[in-house]
This record gives C-alpha cells, structure tokens and sequence, in this order.
C-alpha cells in the first residue's frame, strides 16, 4: 500500500488554479469555495490552512497568477520592444485556440476583477491597480 506525500506547496497551487477558474467563470461573488474544494478534491481545512478568507484567496489569485500571466505575455515583451504599437499588434497573434475561446467567452480575467472589485474592495483595488501601473510603465 503507497502513501501519499503531502506538499503544501503544491495544494496551494491547486487551491489558486482552481480558484482562478472558478472566479474567471463565475465572478469572485459569485465564485463557490465548494466549487473549488470539489474540484481539487481537498478539505476546508486544507483552504483555510492556506487562505484565512475568501478575500485572501482572491488577492493570492491576483498576485500569484493573474500579475504573471500579464508579465509573460504582456509586460515582458513590450519592455523588450522597439516599437509598442507593433507589438501590441503581435502579441494576440500569440494566443492559443483555446485562449482565445476562453477570452471570448468569459473575458479578461484581470479587467473583470477591475470592474467587479475594484469599486467595493480596497485590496482588490490596490493590487488591480498596481498591475494597471505596471502595464503602464512596460509601454513607456
């Protein structure tokens, strides 16, 4: 009989994916943590050993997946331009099928936060408009 090996590391991951998809599709009101624990197949407990709140999902959600998804495909290669305009042009070219589906369908997860959020929740607003700023400064 195995064992499972336990990593926190990695059930956090799981926790902030599912998390991610979940309030993509659904809007962070609207997003379900049993939806989330259904999906992962873990425990409240195993959440909330990672997350005090569903607030403090949502910031991580914000913080350790969407700001890197903008930096690799929008912030790195406009600092690494020329001409901004041109590769604004290009990078959605570099989107998958699938992407662009899921664009289509649910919209852009950070601008959805923006105007769900930001309005109501000061660290949403905070870390909205941090990536906003960031965004900025990659097109100057």
């Amino acid at each position: 009989m195995g064992t499972t090996t336990y990593s926190p590391i990695q059930t956090h991951r799981e926790l902030l994916e599912a998390a991610y998809q979940e309030i993509w599709h659904n809007g962070f009101r609207a997003a379900s943590l049993d939806s989330i624990l259904t999906k992962t197949g873990f425990t409240k407990g195993a959440l909330y050993h990672h997350f005090d709140t569903k607030s403090d999902l949502g910031y991580a959600v914000v913080d350790e997946i969407i700001r890197p998804q903008m930096q690799k495909k929008w912030f790195d290669p406009l600092l690494k331009s020329k001409n901004p305009t041109d590769t604004l042009m290009y990078l959605p070219r570099q989107f998958t099928q699938e992407e662009i589906e899921d664009y289509c369908t649910y919209g852009c997860p950070l601008n959805n936060l923006a105007q769900e959020l930001s309005p109501v929740d000061e660290g949403f607003r905070i870390r909205i408009n941090a990536i906003y700023r960031e965004w900025i400064a990659a097109n100057e």
